[in-house]
């Protein structure tokens, strides 16, 4: 009865603003939402929202590629020793645990095997994010365009969450965070996917606000149709 009920009150609203009235009241503002969730988007809200999955795609591809550099760094002072001129050395983990260092001889495998992946989990939620924005922007997709923007909000608040725990604690996130982690700092990697996955997240938002705002001709009010002649 509902669903009859939506289907009635949708091609009632587009009778209406075909004849140029102003629909509003008389319906709940769920059954509002839902007509505006369902109604197609008009050729120039469809620009706007060809932008938002141009800009999810982006970042997904960001959060892909920055998710296997640099997670987490730590410059040292090495001292002079036995002859050995002293200097600076830096060390940094890969967001998929790979070991590089400069200024000092490290058997990087060695160090390996004390480190996790944690990239891998925000790669996957790169794709996904890409996945989800496709329907924004492949024409034969578009009327799955809503799905898409409410799988882009789900994505973006999962990555967004995960992001944030790494960040807090990039050692932890790389390998073991219990011995002495003074000095280990976000790597530029990581910098990038926290900041990629905040994007994401306020756009997909975004972009989901600018399909269930009211639009300019229904702020109004219904303007009822003239009732049938006795």
């Amino acid at each position: 009865m509902t669903t009859v009920r939506l289907r009635v009150a949708h091609e009632q609203r587009e009778t209406m603003a075909e004849q140029g009235q102003q629909p509003a009241g008389g319906l709940t503002t769920t059954q509002q939402l839902l007509i505006r969730f369902f109604t197609p988007p008009t050729p120039e809200a469809q620009k706007q929202f060809t932008v938002v999955g141009a800009v999810l795609a982006f970042l997904g591809v960001l959060l892909v590629i920055f998710s296997t550099l640099s997670w987490a760094s730590a410059d040292y002072e090495v001292h002079s020793f036995a002859g050995q001129g002293g200097g600076s050395a830096s060390v940094s983990v890969s967001g998929l645990g790979s070991v590089s260092t400069e200024g000092i001889d490290v058997d990087t495998d060695s160090v390996e095997e004390g480190t996790s992946a944690p990239g891998v989990w925000t790669i996957i939620f790169g794709l996904l994010l890409i996945g989800a924005s496709l329907p924004l922007l492949i024409g034969s997709l578009k009327k799955y365009f809503p799905w898409g923007l409410v799988a882009s909000v789900l994505v973006g608040f999962a990555l967004l969450i995960t992001a944030s725990v790494f960040f807090a604690d990039p050692a932890g996130a790389v390998g073991d965070s219990s011995g002495d982690t003074e000095g280990v700092g976000a790597g530029y990697g990581l910098w990038i996917v926290f900041l990629a996955s905040l994007a994401a997240f306020v756009t997909a938002v975004g972009g989901l606000f600018l399909l269930l705002r009211p639009q300019p001709a229904a702020q109004a009010g219904w303007q009822q149709p003239p009732a049938p002649a006795a």
